[in-house]
């Protein structure tokens, strides 16, 4: 796309930053808005332009932050942005969690079936848009994201922290490991974005997944995987891995929800080559 002006939200987020380093190689101008408690409108005084190009909400309150946070963040600032993009005619591309989503279905908000309270507030937050679009005119994209994975991550997730977790050698608890995974790799996730912009649809909130549904698998699967990696690059004996030593947490999605793709985008990193990239990370 032609170099333009974005306000990103979530923008020192693990997907965020990358998201905005690669608008900004492509000429982009990019603002961020900071992350605050919301008293009334968070948007005032905060100088935003009225002629943005786009608005990239990424900002969430993540499942372990509590009640007050996630409503805030995942609804009433959402809502906010909802409203000033409409009064201004800018489109909106938010992130949206297959959490909130009933399980193996397509995505269709009054069958959806929030696993957590923090899914609960990013399905509200789909339902706001839903009612912009309609009512107001308002552009808006959902994408639906996965298991986001990547080299660099230091966020507590299982499976970009698995090299170090094999490397270490000590038994690893885990659950039965039968439920779903979607392993999309962060730079398929902001190439996503990057593509959003050219799907937007006037006085429509269309709604689409980063995820090749032919590269689900397992968690077993994945597991299992990278330890047969481990044992190809190196002579130490592997951990022990535990499959049931651990219940699966409360509202654990099993089968994943089959929401169509983004139209065009595809999933280059396979989780061989996102395995490969980590073990041979030295970050």
């Amino acid at each position: 796309m032609k170099p333009g002006r974005f306000l990103v939200t979530g923008g020192r987020g693990y997907i965020g930053t990358r998201l905005v380093k690669r608008l900004l190689q492509e000429g982009h101008h990019v603002d961020l808005l900071p992350r605050s408690g919301v008293e009334g409108s968070p948007l005032q005084g905060l100088g935003l332009a009225s002629d943005y190009d786009g608005i990239y909400h990424l900002a969430a309150a993540t499942p372990s932050e509590d009640l007050k946070s996630q409503l805030q963040s995942n609804v009433e600032l959402g809502a906010h942005l909802a409203e000033w993009a409409s009064e201004h005619k800018i489109p909106l591309i938010a992130a949206a969690s297959y959490w909130q989503y009933a399980q193996g279905t397509q995505w269709s908000f009054p069958q959806a079936q929030p696993n957590s309270l923090y899914a609960a507030t990013k399905a509200a937050f789909t339902l706001l848009l839903d009612y912009y679009a309609r009512d107001k005119g308002l552009q808006a994209l959902s994408l639906v994201l996965f298991d986001v994975y990547g080299e660099d991550d230091s966020r507590p997730k299982l499976l970009s922290a698995l090299p170090k977790l094999l490397r270490a050698g000590e038994p690893l608890n885990l659950t039965k490991g039968e439920q779903e995974i979607l392993a999309v790799h962060v730079e398929d996730v902001v190439e996503g974005f990057v593509q959003a912009p050219r799907h937007l649809e006037p006085g429509q909130h269309r709604v689409f997944a980063l995820g090749d549904w032919d590269q689900r698998r397992t968690l077993r699967q994945l597991v299992e995987q990278a330890q047969q990696l481990q044992q190809q690059q190196a002579a130490a004996p592997l951990c022990e891995l535990k499959w049931g030593a651990r219940p699966y947490p409360q509202g654990q999605v099993m089968k994943l929800p089959q929401v169509p793709p983004l139209p065009g985008w595809q999933q280059e990193i396979s989780w061989d080559q996102g395995l490969g990239r980590m073990f041979n990370y030295e970050g």
